[in-house]
């Protein structure tokens, strides 16, 4: 994890209220580059080293280069993301995104991997070549990939070329229990997909955690979506 903001908060106990998150923030150029050379973990290996966790915290869904989450008004633009072992900018728990004009450098997992609880986001001119989805909408994800669970409601994303690597998209709702027994729908309304290259696959399912058998295993249930649009697809099913 290179880069976060302040407030970032863990979504996976309840949730985020963000009239205590953070406002404003622009990361406008440069280069942001990791020094791996191969996709590292998640679990224990993807989390915030720098901040104390009480009892009962997780904070271990977080595995990226540059992670947002809590915010509102937050814009990434004309940025270059190099090599990046985790995925290279995950947001969440998030309102009034834009991403655009950005180019991925032989990153080895996800390129734009948003989770739960996001509103009003713009995601325009991704390219490059990734290790895994080009863009990830996993309004739900796994513990060990996300801190942040709920809808994600008027999504527009546009512009999206791969050059090489894992050729898919994903949209992924499903539902999510909190530790007081709380079910939210992790759901994705209003989303558009256009302008989309190099991609062989969007894929929608429910996600099941994977455990050993005979261990207690993450709970979770399909989600809904509804409004999704896809416009102006070329896939090369060569």
């Amino acid at each position: 994890l290179l880069l976060r903001n302040e407030n970032a908060a863990d979504g996976t106990l309840k949730p985020v209220d963000r009239a205590e998150g953070d406002r404003d923030i622009f990361i406008l150029g440069g280069r942001w580059e990791d020094w791996h050379v191969k996709r590292a973990g998640y679990g224990k290996s993807g989390r915030f080293n720098d901040l104390p966790r009480k009892k009962g915290e997780n904070f271990y869904g977080v595995s990226t280069l540059l992670y947002f989450g809590n915010v509102s008004t937050l814009v990434i633009r004309d940025v270059v993301i190099a090599r990046a072992s985790g995925f290279a900018i995950q947001c969440g728990d998030a309102e009034d995104v834009i991403c655009e004009n950005v180019k991925f450098d032989s990153c080895y997992a996800d390129g734009f991997h948003c989770n739960g609880n996001v509103r009003n986001l713009l995601v325009r001119n991704l390219s490059g070549v990734v290790g895994d989805d080009l863009v990830a909408l996993n309004v739900y994800d796994w513990q060990d990939s996300s801190v942040n669970f709920g809808p994600g409601d008027t999504i527009l994303c546009e512009n999206l070329v791969l050059h090489r690597g894992h050729p898919a998209v994903r949209l992924q709702p499903a539902k999510y229990r909190y530790a007081d027994g709380t079910v939210v729908d992790c759901s994705l309304r209003n989303v558009v997909m256009r302008g989309v290259r190099g991609i062989n696959c969007f894929k929608m399912y429910l996600q099941t955690p994977a455990y050993d058998i005979g261990t207690a295993h993450e709970w979770g249930e399909p989600g809904t979506a509804e409004n999704i649009w896809f416009e102006d697809v070329e896939i090369d099913l060569d």
